[in-house]
């Protein structure tokens, strides 16, 4: 059981660090007028909200209790915040 509560850790945290990376891709290429890219980078920023709201499922499920498991929590909830701000604004 513990070998799975890391590896749902460790998807956890390459879940938060990629939303972070392709977010500001995306408001990057907004910024310089690139819409090709950025209508990209907003595709890819949803398969990236996609994939931190199923490790956010596994997290709820495996983790509970852990201090590790809740402050990842936690962050993907922020990321998944900042990710749906960021898909709104144009």
């Amino acid at each position: 059981m513990e070998e799975v509560n890391q590896q749902v850790l460790r998807e956890a945290h390459q879940a938060c660090g990629d939303i972070e990376t392709i977010r500001q891709q995306l408001i990057d290429a907004r910024q310089r007028g690139e819409l090709a890219l950025a209508q990209r980078f907003e595709e890819e920023l949803i398969r990236a909200e996609q994939v931190a709201r199923e490790c956010q499922r596994k997290l709820q499920q495996t983790t509970a209790g852990s201090l590790e498991g809740e402050q990842i929590l936690q962050q993907i909830t922020h990321d998944l915040t900042t990710c749906g701000q960021t898909l709104r604004q144009q």
